[in-house]
């Protein structure tokens, strides 16, 4: 993932999330990035990484003001959100997602988005 690292990860609350069609992502809750030795609380959030192509596929969604003291109730409701979200429902999700760095357009197929933010 460059040279930024997903750091404070709680195993409660990272999950595969694996459709019919083979596509697998990971997604989990993290409390803060190192980026480079710097440890930043205040970049947290949801990340879902595609494990088919190795890649993340999206990151700081649901950003809570410090990650420092575990995951907000908001952004658990929020994973559970996603992680009961179908096919359909997940790609409208992720295409629709200001931090997505990609666009699904089909099972097979990504193509990298300019970043918003």
């Amino acid at each position: 993932m460059g040279d930024v690292f997903f750091c404070g990860v709680l195993p409660q609350y990272e999950q595969m999330k694996q459709f019919s069609n083979g596509r697998r992502f990971f997604v989990f809750i993290y409390g803060c990035v190192n980026a480079m030795g710097l440890y930043g609380p205040e970049n947290n959030g949801i990340a879902i990484g595609d494990d088919n192509n190795k890649t993340v596929l999206l990151d700081a969604h649901c950003v809570a003001s410090t990650g420092y003291f575990g995951p907000t109730a908001e952004q658990i409701r929020e994973y559970n959100r996603i992680l009961e979200m179908n096919w359909r429902e997940f790609v409208q999700f992720i295409n629709t997602n200001p931090r997505s760095r990609y666009t699904i357009m089909s099972k097979d197929k990504m193509t990298p988005r300019a970043q918003e933010y």
